[in-house]
């Protein structure tokens, strides 16, 4: 049975798309997923599943939160494998990396036409950022609240994403490998 992670958006968030984990995961038991875990209350669900698809995954999931906590979060389902790829190819990885400064920004689909010149504009001389199919990259030393490329960047990558710092994608990998 495959390791699939979930990311829900919006979970948890300033009060806002309110759901439980621990009931999630025990709800998710009892709809074929297993040995399903979170990782703190922001929406990051580890799990085995029988299915081949992240779509009808993702299908499943956002259904199972609709009867549990009445509104469905944008869900984005990567085989576990894949994020170890997105974290393996991250450009900006050093061992003396502030976690709180390295930012993923996990990607719906590629992006068929960044606003590359937007992208550039907004980059403070701090930051750094790269895109690849499945993850966009932000290095923010000044912090991910001061970044105006951070709060323009799904609309200038053009599809939907979903941001989680490094420690929360190393934390979930750990999870998955569990």
């Amino acid at each position: 049975m495959a390791r699939w992670v979930a990311f829900l958006r919006g979970v948890n968030v300033g009060g806002h798309g309110k759901l439980a984990m621990k009931p999630l995961c025990t709800a998710m038991q009892a709809q074929g997923f297993t040995n399903a875990t979170s990782y703190i209350q922001s929406g990051n669900l580890v799990f085995g599943h029988t299915s081949e698809s992240a779509e009808i995954i993702a299908t499943a999931l956002k259904s199972l939160i609709k009867t549990q906590a009445d509104f469905a979060p944008d869900t984005l389902v990567l085989p576990a494998q894949i994020l170890a790829k997105i974290h393996a190819n991250c450009p900006f990885l050093t061992p003396d990396i502030d976690p709180k400064t390295l930012h993923f920004l996990l990607l719906a689909e590629p992006p068929t036409s960044p606003d590359l010149t937007k992208i550039e504009t907004l980059r403070a001389p701090d930051e750094a950022f790269e895109i690849t199919d499945h993850a966009a990259y932000l290095l923010a030393p000044s912090g991910i609240g001061r970044s105006k490329l951070m709060a323009a960047s799904e609309r200038l990558l053009g599809v939907p994403t979903t941001a989680r710092n490094l420690r929360t994608i190393e934390a979930v990998l750990s999870l998955s490998r569990a």
